[in-house]
């Protein structure tokens, strides 16, 4: 058994008797290191069998024993005996494969959304880090919230080295891999950055902080808390880097952390850089006696990101700070303190960057922001007789008109004014909603800190064509928001800027066409529903409902969705958040599978709550308080979607359709659309459309030209075969010549059903038309199969790029720079599993020449000429290039 299958027992012997996760990794990872340090038999591996050097790590988990190490079970004991027995492979495994095992432990944790492993941190995100922190040979370094100590390998600093991570699993983790890499620190310690022990300044502090707020400080998270402390922790020129989430620009942070002086550079990511959330990260830099006037450096890195295996990406470190350096102003914007404050000390680098972009036709897109003000109301401590909550506010563009309602004594709320007139804007940005208020200078109106405020230029568009041009595109999430929407939201939403004739039109067009839809009458049948927490039921939604269930607490609905299988009762659920009602709950109840439709009184801290989980459960279902008639309009529009032919159509190949998205995002065909395409044709089902050269398209343009370019397949055209007679030939081998992909990657049963459409799809005079609809849905489900397969290969990290073995890229690169000099004499051999097949140094011989000179393998022979192999081939020994019928026994 290998080293890697013995460890990876241990794992699953420890995790069956339900032992934390992260507990069960420190283990395997602590006998990986005995075994890489040569004390996997010691009994005692702190008494100095070796020198001091290797035996530090073990030392420091003395008084944690019981908080890291896991109790073993009968099976797991049963498995490291079997480990330890096989002492003849430990003794002689090399120290590399060891490392090689525990950084596939610690990849396979972080890649794997559900193992909670949260502090393993991207390579390449560290690097930045470390580029933008200025760090000089000799500088102190200090890592709050150190987790798994990703920085302290990228600074190499040693004892300089100054970190705290609090979880005592995590950071036994940590110490193992510094140890392994080289860069153990005895200041990495097990304890709390919010209490630090240090009681000293640090030329660098670089943190990459928890995600959340800090219970014992009124909600504060722990970013800002850290943001707070600059001045305590650096020396009078020290540099702070952190990253954080979105949300830190888009709150009152900026405010605070703009006044500080101390404010450097804020850069945005990418989503999907981390591997355990789609959160955009942020990096902050924080400088301390930088000179107030120097202008804040603002970079819109989201577009320096190359695609990865998982949905991940990979910034790309170079070409950003390349960006950087040069100032360039298509990503980076130079601005004062003064303008930061002028635009509300928001953070957010897109803002602040002209970015020109054509629309469809030829029509300008450009930022609400240009078009006239995009503001919030200013709050006031005075108290407005009159409101305007998101209530009053209609989901119809068409009727702007709102009335305030009469405040109430005992509502406590935060409300603004608005010293202008101006379009309200609130809701969710799937589905916004609008009024128009007119100033009245003998009557101040408070307006809801949940809404924004458009105020046109009128020179350029009118409110209600804004109005009409949001409902219809909803509004973009540019910003950190998912569920609500952002000031920035809605000042980077671009929307065509056309002739105030051509707006008429629009708004003529809209009224047009929506005039004959009503938002439930089109409804086949009521709406299943169960309801939590009471939610009102507007009169002209209930007759919509058919109520199976109501529920004070969410405990009881999902007891009763396990009873009698009511979930497949109903369509959703609808949830009256209250006090009694935690975020916890909710999130519980969203995850099992049955949409939940939300109302909540505090839409933003549901949606930090929820973190990356934001944009699969709340987004376009959930709504603030007053809003509930477009909960109930929104959720009628998603009863009506899903059980449309479409919506019934996406339900039950949702597998092949996101595979295909996947691979969509992944390979980014030119002129093809996999996701819709495929889409398409299963809902044209009953047309009988003539698919047969879509079909080929698909399985030759998006399917093998992948994997050609990633050489898992020999490129085309090598003996001159045209794509069609190619790609038979390829299927022909899928499962009998042992080509590297077809050997090791495709099931053979799949390989053969390829095989068997092939000569449907082919061109020439073999070609067999698909004239029937059943015949073609018969191979669409095989390519659908085969889309299915590159998706689960691509997530597992096929497509990622080069590896430590051998991989398939460099194989092609090999064969594409591959040199052969005639001549010899070459010694003959042949394939174990084919022993008609000889080959000679890189070269298969032609195996009637073979027979006709008498040639087998062990003779020697003279090769004076050959040319490319049509279908290069790996073995287990050699790499087959060329082929020749021109050579002689030696």
């Amino acid at each position: 058994m290998t080293l890697k299958e013995h460890i990876e027992n241990i794992g699953a012997a420890l995790s069956a008797n339900n032992t934390n996760k992260n507990t069960v990794l420190f283990e395997q990872l602590h006998l990986l290191c005995l075994g890489w340090d040569e004390l996997l038999y010691a009994d005692n591996p702190t008494e100095g069998i070796r020198d001091s050097k290797h035996v530090e790590p073990y030392i420091y988990f003395k008084g944690y024993e019981d908080k890291i190490f896991p109790n073993y079970n009968p099976e797991a004991e049963k498995a490291l005996d079997a480990f330890l027995d096989d002492w003849g492979s430990r003794m002689v495994t090399p120290r590399e494969e060891y490392r090689e095992v525990a950084n596939g432990l610690l990849n396979a944790a972080a890649r794997n959304g559900e193992h909670g492993f949260d502090h393993f941190q991207p390579a390449e995100l560290s690097e930045l880090v470390f580029r933008l922190s200025g760090y000089q040979k000799g500088m102190t370094v200090y890592n709050p919230y150190a987790g798994v100590g990703s920085y302290a390998g990228v600074f190499d600093v040693g004892s300089n080295y100054f970190g705290e991570e609090f979880d005592p699993a995590i950071w036994a983790i940590g110490v193992l891999r510094c140890h392994m890499n080289g860069c153990l620190s005895s200041n990495y310690v097990c304890g709390d950055s919010l209490n630090p022990e240090w009681k000293q300044t640090f030329d660098i502090v670089v943190s990459t902080p928890p995600i959340g707020s800090i219970s014992l400080h009124n909600k504060e998270t722990f970013a800002a808390h850290l943001a707070d402390n600059a001045p305590k922790l650096l020396m009078p020129d020290g540099t702070m880097v952190f990253i954080t989430s979105g949300n830190f620009l888009f709150s009152a942070r900026g405010q605070s952390i703009a006044q500080s002086g101390l404010l450097d550079m804020v850069v945005t990511l990418p989503c999907n850089v981390f591997y355990w959330t789609a959160y955009p990260p942020v990096i902050v830099r924080l400088k301390a006696g930088r000179d107030a006037s120097e202008p804040v450096k603002l970079i819109d890195g989201t577009s320096f990101g190359s695609p990865a295996g998982r949905m991940s990406v990979i910034i790309k470190v170079q070409e950003l700070l390349k960006a950087i350096e040069n100032v360039d102003s298509s990503f980076t914007a130079l601005v004062s303190t003064k303008e930061i404050a002028e635009n509300n000390y928001r953070l957010n680098p897109a803002l602040y960057i002209k970015k020109e972009e054509d629309g469809s036709e030829g029509k300008k897109m450009v930022p609400l922001q240009e078009l006239g003000l995009v503001i919030k109301p200013i709050r006031i401590k005075e108290r407005t007789s009159k409101v305007i909550r998101l209530g009053n506010l209609s989901g119809d563009p068409l009727s702007l008109n709102i009335t305030p309602d009469e405040r109430e004594e005992d509502d406590t709320s935060s409300y603004g004014v608005l010293q202008e007139s101006a379009l309200l804007i609130g809701g969710n940005p799937s589905y916004p909603k609008f009024g128009y208020l007119t100033s009245d200078a003998s009557e101040s109106i408070g307006i809801s800190t949940f809404l924004h405020a458009f105020i046109p230029n009128e020179e350029l568009v009118s409110a209600q064509y804004v109005a009409v041009v949001l409902t219809d595109k909803g509004i973009d999430n540019t910003g950190s928001s998912i569920v609500r929407i952002t000031l920035d939201d809605l000042a980077l939403t671009r929307i065509p800027l056309i002739s105030k004739r051509e707006q008429e039109q629009v708004i003529k067009a809209f009224r047009q066409r929506h005039s004959k839809q009503h938002s439930s009458e089109s409804l086949q049948q009521k709406v299943r529903v169960a309801m939590v927490g009471h939610p009102s039921e507007p009169a002209e939604f209930s007759v919509h409902l058919d109520i199976r269930g109501s529920f004070n607490k969410i405990k009881d609905a999902i007891n009763w969705v396990k009873v009698s299988d009511n979930g497949s009762k109903i369509d959703a659920f609808i949830v009256n958040q209250t006090d009694d009602i935690s975020y916890l709950n909710i999130h519980s109840l969203c995850a099992k599978d049955i949409p939940v439709f939300i109302i909540s009184p505090d839409v933003q801290a549901l949606e930090i709550a929820f973190e990356s989980d934001s944009d699969d459960y709340l987004s376009g279902k959930c709504f603030a308080r007053g809003a509930e008639s477009d909960l109930y309009r929104a959720l009628f529009r998603f009863c009506d979607d899903r059980n449309s032919p479409a919506g019934k159509i996406r339900e039950v190949y949702a597998r092949q359709l996101e595979a295909a998205a996947d691979l969509d995002g992944k390979f980014q065909y030119d002129s093809f659309n996999l996701r819709d395409k495929l889409e398409e044709m299963l809902l044209d089902k009953d047309a009988g459309n003539d698919y047969v050269n879509d079909l080929r398209s698909i399985r030759d343009h998006c399917l093998l030209d992948s994997l050609i370019q990633y050489g898992y397949l020999p490129k085309c055209n090598v003996r001159g075969f045209t794509y069609g007679a190619e790609v038979d030939l390829l299927a022909d081998r899928f499962h009998k010549e042992g080509y590297l992909l077809l050997k090791t990657l495709v099931p053979k049963n799949l390989a053969n059903l390829l095989r068997a459409v092939t000569p449907f799809l082919n061109e020439g005079s073999h070609v067999i038309t698909l004239s029937d609809w059943d015949t073609q849905f018969v191979v669409l489900q095989i390519i659908m199969a085969f889309i299915c397969l590159l998706s689960k290969l691509k997530g597992e990290g096929l497509f990622d790029g080069l590896g430590s073995n051998e991989t398939k890229k460099e194989y092609v690169g090999s064969i594409n720079s591959f040199q052969f000099q005639t001549g010899g004499p070459y010694p003959v051999f042949s394939l174990k599993d084919n022993p008609g097949y000889l080959y000679a140094e890189h070269v298969h011989l032609d195996d009637k020449i073979c027979k006709e000179k008498g040639i087998h393998a062990g003779d020697s022979i003279v090769i004076h000429s050959c040319k490319d192999e049509g279908y290069p081939k790996i073995t287990d020994y050699e790499k087959i290039v060329f082929y020749s019928k021109d050579f002689d026994k030696a």
